[in-house]
Formats: C-alpha cells, structure tokens, sequence
C-alpha cells in the first residue's frame, strides 16, 4: 500500500522549491486515499465512521459499547449532517431476556417530533444472538431506506416524509433495556443532495 505524506503549506507556496519528496507526495496521496492508507482522509464518497477524519485516526464511529456505557433505553445518533447518507450498524445487540420487538425512529425537524419509521414485534431472542448486524441507510432531506437482516428474515422498510428534514434516528427495543453489543455509524457524501 502506498503510504500517505502530508504536505506543509510552506512546501507548496510560490518561493518553496520543487522537490524530489514533494513530486512523490503529490503523485503517491492520491493513490493512498484511494486505497485507505493510513493517516490519509476518508473518500467522502465511501462509507466511513461519522466522527471520523483521518484513516487511523482513532474514530471508529461507534456511538454505543455496552461494557463502557452500560444499560440504556435507547441508543441515539448525533444529529445528521445535510449532503451525506448515514447507515446505522448494530452489532450483537442484546436485551438478555426472551421474545422482544425492536423499533427505529427518526427525529422530524418541521415537526419537532419523533415518528416510528419501523417496528418488529415479537422477534425470537435467537435472532439477535445470531445476527451479524442491522444495517440502516438513511437520508436526512426526505427519505430513509433500510435493510434488517437476521435468521428471523428480511424487512426492506421505507420511509418518504414529505420534504421534512431528518436530524438523528434512535433505535430501542420495544419494553426492555438494551444491555448489550455496540452501535456504530457511518456516512458517505451524497452529491445529489447538495
């Protein structure tokens, strides 16, 4: 992999000298963004943690980790930044007791208020010990789309609120505690959407 060079300003400005090293940088980062070296920027088009700015960086995106942030009703993302889509994944998320339902939500902005955007009720214990993730794609002008995989099945909900935007979603289980797993989220840069 090709590795990533930051280059200072007082090595490009009109008295600075044309170097071998600065030649190499300018045509190695390029590549190195490409490939996701480290200490590179993301692709702003490409998935990458919300928090996060640098490859490496230590923002991982997560916004939920049961053993630092214990039990929680709900967990709730930080709000949307217009010109990105978002996806929510939840890994191995847990309530530690038997059938439940679970439900996502997103926050309204003209409204003020939340609205249910999907709701399961009744899923077997089995389908979040074996689930691999939730996966959620959500855009914060008007639309959401989603996909929810499991042993349980596959639900392709969708959601069109007419030109409010989206702030923040938040998902929870439906009477019970979330008192395991953790949650992280991601965003690309959505040109349309500008």
């Amino acid at each position: 992999m090709t590795s990533y060079v930051a280059i200072p300003d007082n090595n490009i400005d009109q008295d600075s000298p044309i170097t071998q090293p600065l030649m190499t940088a300018l045509r190695d980062n390029p590549i190195s963004i490409a490939e996701g070296a480290n200490g590179a920027p993301y692709m702003q088009t490409a998935w990458h943690p919300y928090n996060g700015l640098l490859v490496g960086d230590g923002n991982t995106g997560r916004i939920y980790n049961e053993p630092t942030d214990g039990a929680v009703t709900n967990i709730t993302t930080p709000d949307f930044e217009t010109g990105y889509d978002y996806q929510i994944v939840l890994a191995s998320i847990d309530s530690g007791l038997g059938s439940f339902g679970f439900r996502f939500s997103v926050f309204c902005e003209a409204g003020a208020a939340w609205a249910i955007w999907v709701e399961a009720t009744q899923v077997s214990p089995t389908a979040y010990t074996n689930m691999k993730y939730i996966s959620t794609v959500i855009n914060p002008m008007t639309t959401a789309s989603g996909f929810y995989s499991s042993r349980e099945g596959n639900v392709d909900p969708r959601i069109n609120i007419a030109s409010d935007r989206l702030l923040r979603m938040k998902f929870e289980f439906i009477s019970t505690n979330i008192t395991g797993g953790k949650a992280y989220l991601y965003r690309r840069r959505n040109y349309g959407l500008v």
